[in-house]
């Protein structure tokens, strides 16, 4: 396989940025792939159709590549050995999170500088997800101000205790979704090795929706592409932290759930459960599952009463 060819696993331990660029480089092919495609072979893949194949593509080629990492993870005994939990897997984690910057960079760029015609169509899953989001937080705002209003005939109570129960109720969805999304992580993980990828994908190209949408509300829709991306990059950074305040709580939180899961798959699957070491890697899967509850829930409480406020 090209991929194989290009970049070893092994580089990819010693170099983040190299890992990055991995990311960037093939979500952007498998996105251009996928849409060449919708206009080669009409009769076969429709323009609806493309937003799948790209994520699928981008999977499917970062598959191979993300198992050859843990079967190094599980085959190194002296990294087994090792006291520090964070030191026998930060090869790992930070792979997972250099690829994950590297596709929103992507798909966030591409996005951006797209003419709207074909960003719609190549984006139109993640597009149609934001809508979604959006919604939930304008019913939320509206509860808030209706119970506001209510609160002018001078009950006061009333409107501490709607307050209160809005933002629960909020946050209890946003808990549900962000812990069945955990749970899934672990899931494909379990089964497929790095099947996670795929979700990884999905959540990847929604972040680098949402930020392609701050960062178009700022350029000349019309403008030349060299001028959409100098825009591009001059707003990448207030972009970024818009998401990434109670974001980098979730993302890191699926990361560690997706290790635990990949761990413990790959583990089986080469005996180990027959071994001296297995012991610390099932405190390993069970530490990393533990974060990963921590992590979500953390970011789902700064999602709903903090990030509303900026």
């Amino acid at each position: 396989m090209v991929l194989e060819m290009i970049m070893k696993p092994e580089y990819a331990q010693k170099s983040p940025i190299k890992t990055l660029l991995l990311g960037f480089g093939v979500s952007s092919v498998a996105l251009w792939l996928s849409y060449l495609a919708t206009l080669w072979l009409p009769t076969y893949i429709f323009p609806e159709h493309a937003n799948s194949w790209f994520l699928f593509l981008t999977a499917v080629a970062l598959i191979p590549f993300l198992n050859k990492i843990y079967l190094i993870e599980e085959r190194e005994d002296e990294r087994i050995s090792e006291k520090n939990i964070f030191r026998r897997h930060e090869d790992l984690l930070f792979i997972y999170i250099f690829l994950f910057l590297g596709m929103i960079l992507s798909f966030s760029f591409w996005f951006t500088i797209l003419p709207l015609k074909i960003s719609q169509i190549v984006f139109s899953g993640q597009v149609a997800e934001i809508y979604r989001i959006q919604g939930l937080k304008t019913s939320l705002s509206g509860a808030l101000i209706a119970t506001g209003a209510g609160a002018i005939t001078g009950n006061i109570f009333a409107k501490i205790t709607g307050y209160t129960i809005s933002r629960v109720s909020f946050l209890k969805l946003v808990m549900f979704n962000n812990m069945r999304l955990l749970l899934l992580f672990m899931v494909f993980s379990f089964v497929f090795g790095a099947g996670a990828i795929l979700l990884l994908t999905w959540n990847a190209a929604v972040v680098g929706v949402a930020m392609g949408f701050i960062i178009r509300d700022s350029i000349l829709v019309s403008g030349s592409v060299l001028l959409k991306s100098a825009f591009y990059l001059k707003e990448l950074p207030f972009s970024f932290m818009t998401f990434f305040l109670h974001g980098i709580f979730e993302i890191v939180g699926y990361f560690a759930a997706a290790i635990s899961g990949g761990i413990f798959s790959v583990a089986i699957l080469r005996g180990m459960h027959k071994t001296k070491h297995f012991k610390t890697i099932l405190k390993d899967v069970v530490f990393f599952l533990v974060l990963a509850l921590a992590l979500v829930g953390i970011g789902a409480v700064l999602e709903v009463y903090v990030t509303p406020l900026l």
